[in-house]
Order: C-alpha cells, then structure tokens, then sequence
C-alpha cells in the first residue's frame, strides 16, 4: 500500500514506475515529472500537501487531486451537492491539528473531513473579492484568511465565523489584496499584500505596514519565515527582514538578493531540511540561494528531450516531503519532484552480533515512526533507530507471555495512538510502545494461529487483516471483536 511506502520513505521511489511524462534520463539532478497524462486533473498545479494518511493532495486550477502513488482521484465542486468542493480553482492547501485539510478556492473556503470524506464549505466574507482567498494560516485553534479584500480570522477553527479585520491598513482594510501570510517566533502574522508588507499583532489583531526602505514598489507576492527572518518577493528580487528593539522602537534590517541582469517576481520561497533556500519565480524558473556567496543562482535541470525544464516556467508551488524530496508546482507543466541525492543509500543486514544488524534478510515490511525504522523479517521484529544506529530486536519467547507472538513476521502497520500492529504467520499481535510489550489479538477459532500476510490500519481505527486461506477479518480493537469477515 501507498501509505506505508510512504511511511518509509515519503513518496521516495514512486516515480520510478511512472510511464509516459518522464522522457528518459533526467539531467542534472534526479527529477520526475507527472501531468495531465498520468491523470492530474490540469497542469497548473497551485498547492501540495501530504496528509496523515500518506495521499498526496495537488490543487490545480480545475480540481483537487489525491494521488497515492499510482493514480488520482480528482474532487471537484458541485452544484448539486454542498459536501463537495466549494471551487474547482484551488489556491492553497493546509492542514489543522485534527488532519483535516483546509483548501483555498477561488470562490470560498473548504475543510475536508479525512474521516468522513467530505467537505464542508465556508464563506469568507461578502462580496466575490472576500471570498477569493489566497492563502490559509492556521494557528493553534484559530484560522487566518487571505483574500482578494482583506484579512479575515475566526478564533473558532471548529466552528469558524470569519471577521474582517478592520485596523490592519487603517481605513483601506477591506481594500487591499492579501496574498500570503506567514508567522514568526513571536506570533506576529506577516502578510504579503498588493499594498506592501504588514505585521500584525496576534493578540491584538491591530497591524501596521513594514517600510523596510528596500524597495521602490509596495506590491509583495510572496512571504515566508525561517533563520529568524522574513522572506519576502518584492520590487523585482527577494529580500528579507530582521527585526531588533532599540530604545523602545522596533528597527528592521535588511538583505536584498536579486539577479544583476533582471528583475524577478518572487512567487514561492522555501527553505529546506538541508538548508537550502528555494526561489520560485514568475516566468524566469527556480532559483536556489548560494549561502557562500549570497547570490541566487538558476536552478537548472531537465530530461534527455527537455533539458531545460524551468526555463521560463511560472512556479506556483514548491513543498518539501518528510523525506526531503522537494516538490515544484508549475503553470501549465504539471509536478516536478526533485529527489533528494545528497543521502547516501546504506545496507542493512543480518549480522552475526545483533547489535551490527538486523535479524534476517528476509524483509517482508518496513514502517516509518518517528526516528525508528520498524522492519518485518522471518526471524524477527527490528526496530532501527537511524538517529543512533541501533538495531533492538525482539523476538517471541516461551517463557515470556508478552513477547511477540513467532519470528515469523509477515505484515506491519500503526494506528493513530501509536500501537503497532503486527501480523505472523502463528497470528496477530499489536505492540504497545509505552510498555515495550506485545498482546495477542485472537481473530480465529482455530487452535493455532492465522497465518497473516497483510494488515492494513484505516482513518476510522479498525485493522484490516488478511489470512492465508481464509479471507479478510475487519477487527475493531475499541471493543476488541472481529465485526466483519469477507
């Protein structure tokens, strides 16, 4: 399954199965491309996120795509059904402290409930303009909103009721168009607007605009925060924004990175896991940003038969998975995922002292948790801790009523309060990481166990576990009985 290929290495190997839109061998760094004719909906791809459950959200210009490592499956809105998408033109995609995700449309906001699968639709403000919204900020338990006309926020995020937030620009609050917002390490929201650059208290809700004196335009598409900084696209280059206190008044200093022969119009910023900061731009491509010699330097890449691939190209979006794979957004050409080549591949194997390998050769599954690697094999459970290096193995003992119930283990998964599931070829188990103990989990009436090839965890708790030669059990483990067989 996709979700625990993604566990282990979020979206890692995907492509390499992928037909049609890759062209051959990429050039430069390893890239992969999919499109509209591997089943994306449209090519001008807006936002990504990855949700819990490892599906990979795209927004396009018609339609959201949940892609899970082989096809789409493509929502879009609908008039006749107010659980569906609030507009086909998605602008921006979030997730708040439940999973659920929150998607930015050109005709209102929606929330779609991982759960139950639907979604549920908001409007913003009162006329067309507030309800076009750019980007979302979700904070704690309350939500900010960009708009075409101003700034909205609810306190309420389960129940959100949107408020125009008047005193941001004095008297042109409902104005002024906002484009993205962003927060720093004092829980100010930034916003990068048409009118300039705004900070905004979080607690007061009151905002005043930034003259940061680096820039001869107010317009601002783009804002991001991370180092202690604000990073902005203004006035043709990127710039960011240190802020200090002196005798009581806030003095902002400045950086401005740009190109020697042209201007350019920010549209994305990212920095990523190794400290790489990416730049994308409006029709002059990727930039990434050269820390030895602060310069922006042009991000090139591209296959046998496009060498070139961003050249020219408008980025509209660019996300960073859990396994450092970065993911770019572009005007009408579809995703590009750039593989992360600095890691080095590495083995793990049997070895004769435990502590210098795992258990077996004989993998049968993998499964991401935190820092831990978790890996079925034939003799054995392993978890392999990739921070330290080390490999804890268990494996079942007689004498021991809560070690794991054989060594043969065929099939792996974890549920969302942690406990992982655990199938064998003499039964099932699940193991409590709190207390480091294993626990039986009888899904038959037979004397020995199932002989369990595959587990599966879904979004509503129950496990899916299939036996050899004797079908599918559906085991809910809140009442700890087995409520279906097929």
């Amino acid at each position: 399954m996709f979700k625990q290929l993604l566990r282990t290495s979020v979206l890692l190997m995907i492509f390499a199965c992928i037909k049609g839109s890759t062209f051959g061998q990429s050039y430069g760094p390893e890239i992969s491309r999919i499109s509209i004719n591997d089943g994306l909906s449209q090519n001008t791809v807006n936002a990504m996120i990855v949700d819990e459950q490892g599906f990979l959200w795209i927004g396009t210009n018609d339609g959201l795509n949940r892609y899970d490592g082989h096809g789409f499956k493509v929502f879009t809105s609908s008039s006749t059904d107010s659980t569906s998408l609030s507009n086909n033109h998605v602008k921006a995609i979030t997730k708040d402290y439940s999973g659920n995700l929150w998607i930015a449309t050109q005709i209102g906001l929606s929330r779609y409930d991982i759960k139950k699968g639907t979604f549920e639709r908001f409007n913003v403000g009162n006329s067309a303009s507030q309800n076009t919204v750019n980007d979302i900020l979700i904070d704690n338990h309350s939500i900010w909103v960009a708009t075409g006309r101003g700034l909205f926020y609810s306190a309420d995020l389960d129940n959100p009721s949107f408020t125009l937030l008047p005193y941001v620009v004095n008297e042109k609050a409902e104005l002024f168009q906002v484009n993205q917002l962003a927060i720093d390490r004092n829980e100010n929201v930034w916003l990068a607007s048409e009118s300039g650059v705004y900070k905004v208290n979080r607690v007061t809700k009151v905002g005043d605009k930034v003259d940061f004196k680096s820039s001869s335009s107010d317009r601002a598409e783009s804002i991001a925060y991370f180092d202690h900084q604000i990073w902005i696209g203004v006035d043709g280059a990127l710039v960011t924004i240190g802020n200090e206190r002196n005798d009581d008044e806030e003095v902002f200093n400045t950086s401005r990175y740009s190109i020697p022969t042209k201007d350019i119009e920010v549209t994305k910023i990212l920095k990523d896991t190794n400290g790489k900061v990416w730049v994308g731009t409006q029709s002059d491509g990727i930039y990434t940003l050269d820390s030895s010699s602060d310069q922006l330097v042009e991000f090139v890449a591209g296959f046998e038969d496009d060498p070139h691939v961003f050249l020219s190209a408008t980025i509209s979006e660019i996300y960073e998975d859990k396994s450092a794979n970065v993911w770019i957004g572009s005007l009408e050409t579809g995703v590009f995922k750039v593989r992360d080549i600095s890691k080095k591949f590495g083995l793990l194997r049997s070895m004769s002292s435990a502590k210098e390998g795992i258990s077996s050769n004989r993998v049968r599954g993998l499964i991401e948790i935190g820092d831990d690697l978790w890996i079925a094999t034939a003799n054995g459970l392993n978890k392999y801790n990739r921070k330290t290096l080390k490999c804890d193995i268990f494996q079942h003992n007689h004498k021991d009523s809560n070690s794991i119930i054989s060594n043969d283990v065929r099939a792996i998964d974890v549920d969302k309060n942690g406990k992982l599931w655990v199938g064998t070829n003499n039964g099932l188990d699940y193991f409590d990481p709190v207390t480091s103990k294993f626990h039986r989990v009888k899904i038959d009436e037979s004397a020995q166990g199932s002989k369990i090839r595959n587990i599966q965890v879904l979004s509503d708790g129950n496990v899916w576990v299939g036996s050899l030669g004797e079908g599918i059990s559906v085991f809910d483990p809140s009442s700890r009985q087995v409520v279906n067989r097929y």
